[in-house]
């Protein structure tokens, strides 16, 4: 004899595989992509920029949000927002981005897609391109920080060490 409870069960029994079912089906097109390994950097955080040469910052050069705004090395100011940068994510490319908090929604980018050294570094509205994303690597003296789209690195401009030296992208040397 059936009893009301074994009905129970078996219609539990049946949606469960139903959504089981549903799931699988539904799963087919995502992909997992995991989070770029930085050595303790994590994105969602925010971090002052320090040159390991120059022991200056990288600061924007104004706190005025708007695009195509440059970068420079100035020295360390506690209450200078233009100084401090959170870092964000592209999980499409597994990079990062950098936005400034004095900005609401640009983040650091090449100026243009040139593949030369000394191409500025400047502030645009964050729209995912290659020429805003990039990796964070480990190096000898600390981290560097490369374009996706050129494979440059975030570097003064000339490979200068003074005070309001402008920030442009640079092939890597362990010389600097």
């Amino acid at each position: 004899m059936i009893t009301r409870n074994m009905v129970k069960k078996a219609v539990a029994f049946l949606l469960a595989i139903c959504v089981l079912f549903i799931s699988f089906v539904n799963c087919k097109n995502n992909y997992v992509s995991a989070v770029p390994s930085t050595d303790g950097i994590m994105f969602g955080q925010c971090y002052r920029l320090r040159n390991a040469k120059a022991n200056l910052y990288l600061t924007m050069n104004s706190t005025s949000d708007a695009d195509n705004i440059g970068c420079s090395l100035q020295a360390r100011n506690a209450n200078n927002s233009a100084q401090i940068f959170r870092l964000g994510i592209y999980n499409s490319t597994n990079t990062y981005n950098l936005s400034p908090l004095s900005s609401s929604n640009r983040v650091l980018s090449l100026e243009n897609t040139s593949n030369a050294n000394n191409v500025s570094i400047v502030l645009k509205s964050n729209s995912a391109s290659s020429s805003q994303a990039w990796y964070i690597n480990m190096t000898t003296q600390g981290y560097m920080i490369k374009s996706y789209l050129n494979g440059k690195t975030i570097t003064p401009k000339s490979l200068g060490s003074a005070r309001g030296t402008a920030i442009g992208s640079y092939s890597y040397s362990t010389s600097y």
